[in-house]
């Protein structure tokens, strides 16, 4: 199953769970157990979720997802049922909440994620990464100058700045903006067109 949820958000998601020996039935008022539930981010290593799964009725289940757990441009969950005699089938549920190849695809909208590694970010200038597909950090000073700079997570979510001065420094780009209402935290996510 395959669902569409924001970055860095928290989230709750809902799926069914189908009885291991007939598929064509779900399964009601499982009891799940720490390491049924895991999940990879970025395709990484599986780790144990914050929380199990909840039986809303009829073999439909939900589970919450932390904003940390959704800092990621896919979430792999894998439902799996570990004891010796099966009650459910193994499920996955693939989570992206990329903005989408449809907005990335042709490359002329940049996207990328505020790191504060090396800077802490302020209301008028802040350091990034570049996000996929186009991961290239460009070196060139000035390069994004007079482009317009808008958030698309946390607390600037929605707001467009100008971007007066660009440079590439501590091996990430450096945009400084018009004022921004907040400065932007760790992870932040902004388009630049």
């Amino acid at each position: 199953m395959e669902l569409l949820r924001k970055y860095n958000q928290a989230t709750t998601v809902i799926f069914p769970l189908l009885d291991y020996g007939n598929t064509d039935n779900f399964v009601a008022s499982l009891t799940l157990a720490t390491g049924d539930v895991q999940i990879s981010k970025d395709f990484g290593s599986f780790s144990n979720t914050g929380s199990l799964t909840t039986h809303v009725a009829n073999g439909v289940y939900t589970l919450p997802l932390t904003a940390a757990e959704m800092q990621c441009e896919t979430a792999c969950i894998k439902i799996v049922d570990q004891t010796a005699t099966k009650e459910f089938a193994d499920t996955v549920l693939l989570i992206t909440t990329s903005l989408g190849a449809w907005v990335e695809g042709n490359q002329s909208i940049i996207t990328g994620s505020v790191n504060n590694a090396a800077f802490t970010p302020t209301t008028t200038a802040f350091e990034a990464d570049r996000l996929a597909p186009n991961t290239t950090e460009e070196q060139t000073a000035d390069h994004m100058n007079n482009k317009l700079v808008m958030f698309v997570t946390g607390s600037n979510l929605g707001c467009s700045v100008q971007c007066t001065d660009f440079v590439y420094a501590n091996s990430r780009e450096k945009y400084t903006v018009s004022a921004l209402p907040a400065a932007p935290a760790n992870g932040d996510r902004f388009i630049v067109v």
